[in-house]
């Protein structure tokens, strides 16, 4: 049987995402008693094979390794 109330219920979250984030992240913070004067940030970089012309995340460019014309991905986290 065909279910899609997942994607469904993921569709009317998404508009959210920024607010929800922020709520959890306070709510994190608040009951773990996090300690922020310290933030440890870290930059990955994901190279990909193959044709991947029409993706947002997936761009054109030089790699970090010094290897022209891959296609790749860079996510920060904090």
């Amino acid at each position: 049987m065909y279910d899609n109330r997942l994607g469904r219920a993921l569709d009317r979250l998404h508009p959210h995402l920024g607010a929800v984030w922020a709520q959890l992240v306070s709510r994190a913070i608040a009951t773990y008693d996090l300690d922020l004067t310290v933030l440890h940030w870290d930059v990955t970089s994901i190279s990909f094979e193959g044709a991947y012309r029409d993706s947002d995340l997936a761009t054109y460019g030089s790699s970090r390794d010094q290897r022209p014309g891959t296609n790749r991905s860079t996510w920060n986290s904090t």
